[in-house]
């Protein structure tokens, strides 16, 4: 997986004007996949389980119109 490069940002939250736009990175974005998604959710689940005691996470499925 490609590293992703970081970028520092001074904001000052009481002047809309200063808020960075356009940092995106498109290309690298599309190329994330939904089973990667997935991955990352499982393992951020497992975590929480071992975090919790073994509790399970409570999930809020997308439901579709």
């Amino acid at each position: 997986m490609q590293k992703i490069q970081l970028i520092k940002v001074r904001v000052d939250v009481t002047n809309p004007k200063t808020f960075p736009k356009g940092f995106v990175d498109g290309e690298a974005l599309n190329l994330v996949t939904e089973m990667q998604i997935m991955a990352h959710e499982s393992e951020d689940d497992l975590e929480w389980e071992m975090l919790n005691g073994g509790s399970p996470k409570l999930r809020i499925d997308k439901v579709s119109s």
